[in-house]
């Protein structure tokens, strides 16, 4: 994963980010507290480069109010701020 990670930034889609946050709101016994589910879903998803796209409704709401969407296979983010 790490190696994958020096050349590409993984690709999250937002739909699974949703499931992810809905299986964290479930009450699972035996599986811990809820912050060392966090933890562990951040520590397997969100690795050193990963991108969350931007939800495509919000992409089709772009491309119908005229703004260019590029189409050629790269994420595209809806980012206002970076952190390094």
């Amino acid at each position: 994963m790490l190696r994958l990670s020096c050349y590409f930034r993984h690709n999250i889609v937002p739909t699974l980010v949703l499931e992810i946050l809905g299986d964290l709101k479930k009450d699972f016994e035996g599986k811990g507290t809820s912050s060392e589910r966090v933890i562990g879903f951040a520590k397997k998803l969100f690795p050193v480069s990963a991108v969350v796209n931007k939800h495509y409704r919000a992409i089709m709401k772009d491309e119908l109010c005229g703004v260019n969407v590029p189409l050629d296979g790269r994420p595209y983010l809806d980012v206002k701020k970076t952190v390094a």
